[in-house]
């Protein structure tokens, strides 16, 4: 038996070790192994289904996107915000999207690797038949670049409810994420147009230099040393040093 014990755990460590080894350069996948060996799993617990519980959670979804609306719909910018702002100033204007070609239209297509319940055609079938289906795919989203318009049929998104920690209160609406699941083809243009419009952010130096989030090459740990940096320096200097951290709960 201890003979048994002792066989799992030289493969368990040569089965992490490999992985570990074949992924020194991928952090991503590296905090998921520190994850999965330094966190068990814990059972969620499954929420109530009931009809009653899917209109609140979508009462509330709605109220929380409302307000949100509301609170750009009266802006308060004064010409004294304005003079304090420390963004850049950019000459340049995007007024207008670049067509797509085949080429990026398969490449994008091919980066996208989950689809919606509502998809009439799967997202694998866009994949297997790429070459027939792009040119059609194509010219749709440049027709929506031309004419300003978004297809009716493509902003309709399955909102599921997930819960943000496994043991959370399944009662309690303020415990769930809403993950919208787009159309497959809403997913493409989306991404194209988010290429386009980054582009023209980075081109035009318009993105704060501190963010992190949503940029290649950063990511929490590039938000966390430049943080850690600026707390050092200001202390090394005998200066204080107060941190005020925002949670914003209803993304998070």
């Amino acid at each position: 038996m201890r003979k048994h014990h002792q066989l799992i755990q030289i493969t368990k460590r040569s089965f992490y070790k490999e992985r570990i080894d074949g992924n020194a350069h991928n952090n991503k996948e590296l905090f998921a192994i520190i994850k999965e060996l330094t966190k068990p799993k814990s059972c969620a617990i499954d929420p109530p289904h009931s009809q009653d519980l899917c209109n609140s959670l979508s009462n509330y979804f709605h109220r929380n996107i409302a307000d949100i609306h509301d609170s750009f719909t009266s802006p308060t910018i004064t010409t004294t915000d304005t003079a304090n702002t420390t963004a850049p100033c950019c000459t340049n204007i995007l007024n207008t999207w670049t067509p797509t070609n085949d080429k990026e239209t398969g490449k994008t297509v091919s980066s996208i690797h989950s689809g919606s319940p509502t998809d009439t055609c799967p997202h694998h079938i866009f994949n297997k038949a790429s070459q027939i289906i792009n040119p059609q795919l194509r010219a749709a989203i440049n027709s929506s670049f031309e004419t300003a318009t978004f297809p009716d049929t493509w902003k309709h998104a399955e909102v599921n409810a997930v819960l943000k920690k496994p043991k959370a209160d399944p009662e309690d609406l303020t415990n769930y994420r809403p993950i919208s699941l787009l159309p497959f083809p809403a997913k493409v243009i989306e991404k194209i147009v988010n290429i386009q419009l980054f582009r023209f952010l980075e081109d035009n130096n318009i993105l704060n230099v501190s963010q992190s989030g949503f940029r290649k090459n950063h990511s929490t740990e590039t938000a966390l040393i430049a943080c850690t940096d600026d707390i050092r320096t200001r202390l090394d200097k005998g200066e204080t040093v107060t941190l005020i951290l925002l949670d914003l709960c209803v993304t998070s």
